[in-house]
């Protein structure tokens, strides 16, 4: 366990065979700060490990009185993960907000 804020794990290189991230994401306000968490994911996931991460997904930016979060369809989160040098598994949405995404180094 580490509390960090993601775009610089405390981890060296290829330490980790799978990462889960379930709401954080859906809290972004920004691609570009989707963009640099993914790449800190293919930094330390090891290769041929796997990371499943929830992403928010639908039309619009969400806003709410307390956050607000990037959406992203599919196609779009495909694109960010292949730039940070990861193989998209598969993409799934699960209801009109959220978007399961799973990856592999």
């Amino acid at each position: 366990w580490a509390e960090t804020s993601g775009d610089h794990l405390p981890f060296a290189d290829a330490t980790f065979d799978f990462i889960f991230s379930a709401e954080t994401f859906k809290h972004f306000p920004a691609r570009e700060l989707v963009a640099r968490y993914f790449a800190e994911i293919a930094r330390v996931l090891r290769p041929g490990g796997a990371a499943k991460l929830e992403l928010r997904t639908g039309a619009e930016v969400y806003r709410s009185r307390w956050f607000h979060g990037v959406t992203l369809l599919p196609d779009e989160a495909q694109t960010l993960a292949e730039q940070a040098g990861l193989r998209v598994l598969d993409t799934k949405v699960v209801n009109p907000k959220s978007l399961w995404l799973w990856v592999e180094k």
